[in-house]
């Protein structure tokens, strides 16, 4: 009787098929879809059409591979900063770069794959050795984002804390919109408002070389 050939991979045959890549993209789908609660090892390898031995192999523990997964999710955004500091040359003006690092920026913070990284961070929050991990390479990757933030202001005479000011209330401004578009996604308009008033204040801070806070009202009691 022939021996029918086995149709079941190995191990070995089954990692070189599925890649950290494809899992890491199949973890952000998770987050996107299910939620951090929900994102296990398993359903992560359901989702790759793999096993979940296969998963361990790539990341060891379930908070291993969240981790990655948040790497991957920053990475993807210096990524595109990079990009946009590739091709940009200097002498568009200071509206037309502040437009474009805004959209940039907001193709990151207001897509999917922010609702993935929003997952990570807030669902981590409970689990004290995992938050500390994520917590320092947000760090860690959000120093990174100088390299491409520096170059693309390289031309202004911000300072060094100054364009480090600039770049974290641009992050937060953003931040701030993404979590309103969970329940606001439908009014475009409010967005559109929202992200020329970035622009605006990026663009006056390249053009004017400074920025400085509105002092606060003398007016007590008025908001």
């Amino acid at each position: 009787m022939k021996k029918t050939p086995s149709t079941t991979a190995s191990p070995s045959q089954e990692r070189s098929v599925i890649t950290r890549t494809g899992l890491l993209e199949a973890v952000v789908a998770c987050l996107q879809e299910t939620g951090y609660a929900n994102t296990t090892i398993r359903v992560v390898a359901d989702r790759a059409g793999t096993s979940p031995g296969a998963v361990q192999h790539h990341f060891g523990t379930r908070d291993q591979m969240i981790t990655a997964a948040l790497a991957f999710l920053f990475e993807e955004f210096i990524r595109r900063l990079d990009a946009l500091r590739a091709r940009a040359p200097q002498s568009r003006g200071p509206d037309n770069e502040a437009r474009e690092i805004v959209a940039t920026m907001w193709d990151f913070y207001g897509s999917d794959l922010n609702v993935a990284v929003q997952e990570i961070v807030v669902g981590a929050r409970t689990n004290p050795a995992l938050h500390q991990e994520i917590t320092a390479l947000r760090e860690k990757i959000v120093a990174s984002y100088m390299a491409p933030w520096k170059q693309l202001m390289a031309h202004t005479t911000l300072s060094a804390q100054q364009q480090t000011d600039l770049m974290q209330f641009a992050i937060s401004t953003l931040r701030g919109l993404a979590l309103i578009q969970l329940y606001r996604h439908e009014d475009q308009r409010f967005f559109n408002r929202q992200l020329k008033i970035l622009g605006g204040v990026i663009a006056q801070a390249i053009s004017a070389g400074h920025f400085e806070a509105a002092a606060p009202s003398r007016h007590k009691g008025r908001p």
